[in-house]
């Protein structure tokens, strides 16, 4: 009960919450900025990150590579079920206001598949190098903010999406199988 309340507070505060982040942090640099940043959060970044350790690096980027692949899967598969579970319009397709359509509608707001692959990346490679931890996190969290300040994303898209990554990159910290039961 309690996680369903704080869910219903989160996805409650999104109707102030997006409105006075684009309006403080909105500007045209900030736009700009976040263009930009939004990039490490796709696909050509998230499976070339892994691709290029693997082919390029020794023993010890091979592994942290297998786990960035085994936390990808697994923080890709589960957005991808939520997504179509939730069936959220985004921002920029419902003047502001959420709506949740359900299964079998075409939207994907809910929640940020840029994000939960960002945090997945983040976790794995700050466990790998801890020394870049927050720099790391820090990049994360401008891929999620980069999603809100483009529209694309409400606050809780890419807080659920946030928490999706972390789950998934923490699994492939501790060596678990992914959702398809694989262990690299």
């Amino acid at each position: 009960m309690p996680y369903a309340m704080g869910a219903g507070l989160l996805l409650a505060t999104d109707t102030v919450t997006l409105p006075f982040l684009q309006k403080a942090l909105g500007g045209s640099t900030t736009r700009d900025v976040s263009r930009s940043v939004s990039y490490l959060g796709t696909p050509v970044v998230y499976m070339g990150t892994p691709l290029a350790l693997y082919a390029f690096g020794g023993s010890h980027e091979k592994q942290a590579a297998a786990k960035m692949a085994n936390a990808l899967i697994t923080s890709g598969i589960l957005t991808q079920l939520v997504k179509m579970a939730a069936g959220r319009r985004r921002p920029n397709q419902s003047n502001g206001i959420g709506h949740f359509e359900g299964p079998g509608s075409d939207f994907e707001s809910f929640p940020s598949g840029h994000t939960s692959a960002a945090f997945a990346m983040a976790t794995v490679l700050s466990s790998e190098y801890p020394r870049y931890k927050v720099p790391l996190f820090v990049l994360a969290t401008a891929v999620a903010a980069s999603r809100v300040f483009q529209n694309k994303h409400f606050p809780s898209d890419v807080v659920v999406g946030a928490g999706i990554g972390l789950l998934a990159g923490n699994q492939a910290v501790r060596g678990g199988p992914n959702l398809l039961g694989f262990r690299f």
